[in-house]
């Protein structure tokens, strides 16, 4: 390891790591003008360049020399953080090869590609994050609004093979961290794990909008789960389709912001919002289940849920039909949560008299007729005998269209259409009010 700047004296004739060596840096250094050539993956396969402990920065050339084995594999030449960051604001190029690889460590460890790399081979994100603010695209599209550049943080790739991103490996689910001011790429994400957690994370950390335009391929064998994070500046949009590989994938969308899926996916797995906003444009129409936490699911077109998909919503749930229409399977409630009915929308789910509940169900911006078939409608089942009395119990409006201000208990019609309740005035009310001349409306 070198913790000194200049540790590695002259750079007039650059530095080689032979394979299966490492050199490592510690003690919040930055390395200038000195041109490194890396090889295979490193010592314990923790990166032939890698970072020991601290934040450092390499500023110098980096050229990707050869592969250990297989590129396709993540065996590619090898950059890694133990801990801390890793700042490679030097160029990256071609050497004997043009492929890249990230290894961290499993509890922690950051690399970054701040420079204007020409490499033009394939990245591999073997574990933890890679952190770029540009990653370009393999051909200029119009039509797609893609764009392809001599460099870019993540390099220069000219074919579809090698723009191709690949995330894990054996385990663990590689992360790509994008920092930028937004950009449309057609790279594709690859999930090549062999594990039940090989799946990949991505986070939207910049500003503008971050779309990726090509369908997502999942090589490796095993259960997958794309994660989907970021920041509440940037917004992040999926076009490509999601689709199974030779296990079944799953969507999560975790952390603040916000993600679209647009693309025609066909995926089977679980879709999953505990943070941020998720909203589905493209359908997920394969998806077997949808589970709300503390964030939002927003409509982005009529029908591209399951009709079949179990809904389950826990406390801080919000679904909002944003003006959609949709229908879904079966409703598990465990927590308080909200439906939002905003502008003309017709939510209907399938008979949930079989399902736990508990917590409250908030009904927001209805603004329906109380005998049912208006403009804005919440339906389960096809009968009055969808939902238990337990369930309809828990159920409220909140300032529904037409009524006073307030929180109004449900009723549900022989259709399955839940209408808001309209207390029924006392007898001694009705009374009073007979008596000075009042006339008792129960609606506005």
């Amino acid at each position: 390891a070198i913790s000194h700047a200049q540790a590695l004296g002259s750079d007039a004739g650059g530095t080689s790591v032979a394979s299966g060596a490492s050199l490592s840096l510690t003690g919040g250094i930055t390395v200038s003008g000195e041109s490194i050539t890396i090889n295979g993956i490193g010592a314990n396969s923790q990166g032939a360049l890698r970072n020991a402990s601290g934040d450092n920065t390499w500023a110098g050339e980096v050229l990707l020399g050869t592969d250990s084995g297989t590129s396709g594999t993540g065996n590619a030449a090898r950059i890694g953080s133990q801990s801390g960051t890793l700042a490679i604001s030097g160029v990256i190029r071609n050497g004997a090869t043009g492929n890249v690889a990230i290894r961290n460590a499993d509890s922690g460890g950051l690399v970054a590609f701040t420079g204007d790399n020409t490499y033009d081979g394939t990245t591999h994100i073997v574990v933890g994050a890679l952190s770029v603010g540009s990653i370009n695209s393999v051909a200029t599209d119009a039509g797609l609004g893609t764009f392809h550049a001599p460099s870019s943080n993540l390099g220069a790739p000219t074919t579809t093979a090698n723009g191709t991103i690949h995330f894990a490996t054996s385990a663990g689910a590689g992360e790509l961290i994008y920092t930028g001011n937004g950009e449309t790429t057609d790279r594709v994400i690859n999930m090549a794990g062999t594990s039940v957690n090989g799946g990949a994370i991505l986070t939207q950390s910049g500003g503008g909008l971050l779309k990726f335009t090509s369908a997502l391929t999942a090589t490796g064998s095993g259960i997958k789960t794309l994660t989907l994070r970021g920041s509440t500046t940037g917004t992040g949009e999926l076009a490509g389709a999601i689709v199974n590989g030779a296990g079944t994938t799953s969507v999560a969308k975790s952390g603040s912001g916000t993600w679209t899926l647009s693309g025609a996916n066909t995926y089977t797995g679980s879709t999953s919002v505990t943070g941020g906003t998720l909203i589905v444009s493209g359908g997920i129409n394969s998806s077997t289940s949808l589970s709300v936490g503390s964030g939002i699911l927003r409509l982005g077109a009529t029908d591209v849920i399951s009709d079949t998909a179990a809904v389950t919503l826990t406390a801080g749930a919000v679904i909002e039909t944003n003006n959609f229409s949709d229908q879904m399977g079966t409703l598990t409630l465990t927590g308080d949560a909200t439906i939002d009915l905003g502008g003309t929308s017709i939510l209907r789910f399938a008979d949930s008299s079989g399902t736990t509940w508990s917590g409250l169900l908030s009904i927001s911006g209805w603004s329906g007729l109380e005998e049912g078939a208006g403009t804005e409608r919440l339906i389960f089942g096809s009968s009055d005998s969808a939902l238990t009395a337990d369930q309809l119990g828990r159920i409220f409006f909140t300032n529904p269209d037409g009524f006073d201000p307030g929180s109004y208990g449900a009723a549900i019609l022989a259709t399955g259409e839940v209408v808001p309740l309209i207390p029924e005035p006392s007898t001694a009310w009705l009374a009073l009010a007979s008596a000075c001349g009042f006339f008792f409306r129960r609606r506005r």
